[in-house]
């Protein structure tokens, strides 16, 4: 499994990052900016550690969410079935 990000790591060896692996918000907070403020303290944090590059998995079927993300400076690094991974520069 590895090999197939073989690639994907060879580009970010001169970088750091870090992988936002899950956001979960309750319903009654949704449409609220709490996807994004949580999010935007742990860039903080990561630019305070030299950190250049945040990267996170979406499903491919969440059309919301790589929109969100998308809007909020991510870009679209890779497509496979089922998901995309999205990066953006600290």
């Amino acid at each position: 499994m590895l090999n197939r990000y073989r690639d994907e790591f060879d580009r970010m060896k001169d970088h750091s990052a870090l992988f936002l692996y899950e956001t979960v918000i309750d319903r009654e907070h949704r449409r609220k900016g709490c996807a994004l403020a949580a999010p935007e303290r742990l860039y903080e944090e990561g630019r305070v550690a030299n950190v250049d590059v945040a990267a996170l998995h979406v499903f491919d079927r969440d059309a919301a969410a790589v929109s969100l993300y998308d809007r909020h400076g991510f870009h679209v690094e890779r497509t496979e079935p089922g998901h995309v991974l999205m990066a953006k520069s600290l």
